[in-house]
């Protein structure tokens, strides 16, 4: 019953925070009575996250699955790079699963699969790059995970690999280099995210206070998925954390620290550089007006700097030379033009359907047919990019005209306009939520109310079954889309009002 009505729970705390939280700012007085319900919810958001932690009881926390690609995956980066896990798996297994030969295999460098039997000289290539002394110890933690903890090899080798960047691995390696793989170790390691959130909630308390934590935890472990496919993972969220503890820093006014961060989870997620790039549009909004650069933001870009070239440099000395930081690019960029997923959102879905179907898509939350699903996507490339740009052009200007940190929580925007993100990822809500929370305009007060809102409509529609994914997967897609939209509208009325309210004086 708890695995059933856990997603629902989850979605209904965050509707009651949303109204929590509008109705603090719609009636004043009211703001400070919402701050013991709001920390009530966020404590039922936080419990509920893991399902009561009621789950893999055969395991204990333990994501097998999860585990293989990303503490084999760390540990052994020297000999397996980015695309030898599969080859590796399959040489330690061959002589002893008999059905292996006829399993699927997928090449990591074109994501296509192949039968096992046709890359066995791969395979063979894979354990030559290791020394006998690795190689066992190889052999050895995959079998724990086999026989002890049941990943499912043969489905694990038909996945997308190892996707941690150079940096993250090094960072990896502090927890997983030491350990011997068993039951108990894998699932310490397991705790590692949890233990994080909890570091970056107290620290979000600090720095923001007990309302803005109640919401965190809230914006944090409602999005869909997060638990069910990186719980009992190793350092899937570390980027986050980073994040998190950066907008902290930067409200306590430690921007030393705050860019070190900032430049950390860069390095452990490309796709975080848009959260410095929407503060970097107000950096250069206030040095055009002010003619000068703050010491403040100079401390926060050379330190963004040195926290981002610090981690490549050690990194690339770590595995080998920068050869392995090429390896990784090419792997994203594979990524990167994979063909549709239903349980997605992003940008490029709405702009595909406003292609084929015209402008009157943009105004249709239910199309009948998903063009996405079926186009070729190499094929709007040219028309996509260019739309892209001009969206988060658009994003920059309205950042450009926030405090630092909510325009650096706008940049969670710019992720969907420039990217095609799984459910999971929209974690990053709380980054956002911090943005708004630092503010003390009531209009950033109400749209905190909205983005809550917001967020249990996205998990609603991923627990619903009214529709198929893939419709569900449009519409958070097509809503995203036009929250930047009614965003920049709002922008652009006050910007007119207030230009309006100078020409008469």
């Amino acid at each position: 019953m708890a695995e059933l009505t856990q997603p629902h729970l989850s979605v209904l705390i965050a509707i009651i925070t949303a109204l929590v939280v509008t109705l603090g700012v719609l009636v004043p007085p009211a703001r400070r009575a919402s701050r013991v319900p709001l920390v009530l919810l966020a404590v039922l958001a936080t419990l509920a996250w893991p399902n009561w932690a009621r789950i893999q009881s055969r395991n204990g926390i333990v994501h097998g699955h999860e585990q293989v690609h990303f503490l084999l995956g760390s540990r052994y980066l020297p000999e397996l790079g980015y695309h030898g896990l599969y080859p590796a798996i399959v040489a330690a297994r061959l002589n002893k699963d008999r059905n292996l030969p006829r399993a699927e295999i997928r090449d990591t460098r074109t994501f296509q699969l192949h039968k096992v039997s046709d890359r066995l000289e791969e395979a063979e290539a894979a354990k030559a790059r290791f020394s006998a002394e690795r190689w066992e110890a190889f052999s050895a933690d995959l079998e724990v995970y086999r026989r002890e903890l049941r990943a499912p090899l043969e489905r694990i080798i038909s996945d997308h690999g190892m996707t941690g960047s150079p940096s993250w691995a090094l960072f990896a390696l502090l927890f997983t280099a030491w350990p011997t793989v068993s039951t108990q170790s894998a699932n310490l390691l397991g705790l590692i995210d949890p233990a994080l959130f909890l570091i970056l909630l107290v620290s979000v308390a600090r720095a923001f206070g007990a309302r803005a934590v109640a919401v965190t935890a809230v914006l944090a472990f409602t999005p869909g998925r997060v638990f069910d496919f990186l719980g009992g993972s190793i350092l899937r969220m570390d980027w986050l954390f980073f994040l998190g503890m950066a907008l902290c820093a930067l409200q306590v006014r430690r921007f030393r620290a705050g860019g070190l961060l900032l430049g950390l989870a860069i390095a452990s997620k490309v796709f975080c550089a848009l959260i410095p790039l929407m503060l970097g549009a107000h950096m250069l909004r206030r040095w055009v007006s002010e003619r000068a650069i703050p010491l403040e933001h100079r401390q926060v870009i050379g330190f963004a700097f040195l926290g981002l070239l610090g981690a490549v440099a050690a990194s690339s000395l770590a595995f080998g030379g920068p050869g392995i930081w090429v390896e990784y690019i090419e792997r994203i960029l594979l990524t990167l033009h994979e063909g549709y997923y239903r349980a997605q959102y992003g940008f490029r879905d709405v702009y595909i359907q406003v292609a084929v179907n015209g402008p009157a898509a943009l105004f249709d939350p239910f199309p009948g047919r998903i063009h996405a699903r079926h186009a070729d996507l190499a094929s709007f490339g040219t028309g996509l990019n260019l739309a892209r740009l001009a969206l988060l052009a658009l994003l920059a200007w309205v950042s450009s005209r926030q405090a630092p940190l909510l325009a650096a929580g706008l940049g969670v925007l710019g992720i969907y306009l420039g990217l095609v993100t799984n459910m999971y990822y929209w974690s990053l809500f709380l980054v956002l939520g911090l943005g708004l929370a630092s503010s003390e305009q009531r209009r950033h007060g109400l749209a905190l109310g909205l983005l809550c809102g917001l967020v249990a409509l996205l998990r609603g529609l991923e627990v619903t079954d009214w529709e198929s994914l893939h419709a569900r997967s449009y519409l958070g897609s097509w809503l995203l889309l036009w929250s930047v939209i009614l965003l920049a509208g709002v922008e652009l009325g006050l910007s007119l009002l207030a230009w309006r309210r100078a020409r008469a004086i």
